[in-house]
């Protein structure tokens, strides 16, 4: 049996695509050395496999998966201890639900395209991924649900199926090209009851579990690394609960995904970073979330250091989500200011970081580089209030009363059009400070209007001011 799934490659969002691409035969010279497990015929489940070592992760009853030390997770979800943050349950077309035990999962809606979600990072390359699923309804004669690792920016990675009408597992690379491993029937597969299923890709074995049972294993050595994903075809409905995912050794043990690497960059010695988790509210009291790791704890220094370097930086939170942070090397021409770190800003309503602990690690060419966490309590800082400004000629008096009791920190003062475009000017002071005068502004326009606010950023995050408006006169 051959399958052709369209996987859009997507950093934790969902998306509708089209059952579209090329089934090529196994046969055609284009392709790599490959040697799939035969297609075999069904093989009677065991009725007396001895019940697995319980565990906390999962409920009772169900079937377990082995036991994961923390330090050996890349991710873990299970619904349970969900924030706005985690945007792998806050994607269009899928929503919490809490079933009749009180369990909470995620559920899909019935849709005419494939619903995908991608999840992890470029630079993983050998981890068991697990996902418990259920199928809740079914509408047509071929309805799977199929769980990918080592997903490419083309849409290739390796992927296992379940049919929950044909009753048949399919393990595959695809779509282009397609290689098939192999499938086989079970009758005892059944709507609305859950499976745990584990795929796991070491080296170049890959291998396909149901209940912890191997149903199908092969070989192929097309993708080395990528994120993992799952996906529903058309007019499928499913839940998900309780994923999990874990580095292997190329033997497919479980290896540690946390301890930092033997490689310092010589270019700048000792690798060292200041990582920061932060919890911003805007000037109209909408909350979001930050990550950064700076290269110094003044962030107005010049100096580059190991960061510049690197090819990626993580942010695990709590949960198990896990954040890719952007590189941010610049210095703005017109106020000096300079950042030299990586950050992600969460978009507006994504909500604070939840308190707990979280893991910053630092990866060069897939490597481990450094590993830092960050202990962050869930806090919002007060404002500064009463701001007003006063031109002289080119430069302005800004003034404002700073929230009493505020400890270190970083506080800047914003020039802007308006909040949604960002600074024209900005101008870092002292957070006990109360005025600072902006010189020099030449790029504002006379007649125009602008906004003036007091950033005040605390230990923990930064908070939303009122606005002060001024019509820029000519000097």
């Amino acid at each position: 049996m051959k399958r052709i799934i369209l996987l859009c490659t997507i950093a934790v969002l969902l998306s509708s695509c089209s059952n579209s691409g090329l089934s090529i035969s196994a046969s055609e010279p284009s392709l790599v050395a490959f040697t799939p497990t035969p297609v075999s015929t069904e093989t009677p489940r065991p009725t007396s496999t001895p019940a697995p070592t319980p565990t906390l992760e999962f409920s009772s009853g169900r079937a377990t998966g082995p036991i994961i030390p923390d330090s050996a997770l890349l991710f873990k979800q299970n619904f349970e201890s969900d924030t706005a943050e985690s945007a792998i349950s806050a994607i269009p077309k899928w929503k919490m639900e809490v079933d009749d035990t009180g369990n909470h999962i995620l559920c899909n809606q019935e849709d005419g395209g494939f619903l995908n979600v991608n999840f992890g990072a470029d630079t993983w390359n050998n981890y068991a991924v697990e996902i418990r699923v259920k199928s809740v309804a079914v509408h047509d004669d071929e309805q799977y649900f199929s769980l990918f690792a080592r997903v490419d920016s083309m849409n290739n990675g390796y992927n296992a199926a379940l049919n929950f009408v044909s009753k048949v597992e399919d393990l595959q690379f695809g779509p282009q090209p397609y290689i098939g491993i192999g499938n086989r029937q079970f009758e005892w597969i059944s709507g609305n009851v859950w499976y745990l299923i584990r795929l796991e890709v070491a080296g170049s074995e890959i291998k396909y579990y149901i209940d912890n049972f191997p149903v199908k294993m092969g070989s192929d050595i097309q993708r080395s690394t990528g994120p993992a994903a799952f996906t529903t075809s058309p007019h499928l409905q499913v839940c998900v609960d309780d994923i999990r995912v874990w580095t292997l050794n190329t033997d497919g043990s479980i290896a540690d995904a946390q301890q930092p690497g033997t490689i310092v960059d010589s270019t700048f010695g000792v690798p060292l970073a200041y990582p920061q988790v932060w919890g911003n509210e805007d000037p109209g009291g909408v909350l979001s979330y930050e990550f950064k790791t700076n290269c110094t704890a003044d962030y107005t220094v010049l100096d580059t250091c190991f960061l510049w370097n690197l090819t990626d930086v993580t942010v695990t939170a709590p949960s198990g989500m896990i954040f890719h942070l952007r590189k941010d090397f610049n210095s703005n021409q017109y106020s000096g200011e300079v950042t030299r770190r990586w950050v992600l800003y969460g978009p507006p309503n994504s909500g604070l970081p939840q308190s707990g602990v979280y893991t910053f690690t630092y990866y060069k060419n897939g490597k481990v580089v450094l590993v830092q966490k960050v202990n962050y309590t869930q806090s919002i800082v007060p404002p500064a209030t009463n701001i007003s400004a006063v031109q002289n000629e080119n430069s302005l008096y800004v003034s404002w009363q700073p929230p009493a009791g505020l400890v270190g920190g970083g506080c800047k003062v914003f020039v802007s059009r308006n909040s949604s475009t960002g600074f024209i000017y900005s101008q870092p002071v002292s957070c006990d400070s109360d005025h600072v005068t902006l010189s020099d502004l030449s790029l504002l326009v006379p007649g125009e209007r602008y906004e003036v606010t007091v950033m005040i950023a605390g230990p923990g995050g930064s908070s939303g001011n009122e606005i002060f408006y001024i019509v820029w006169k000519a000097p």
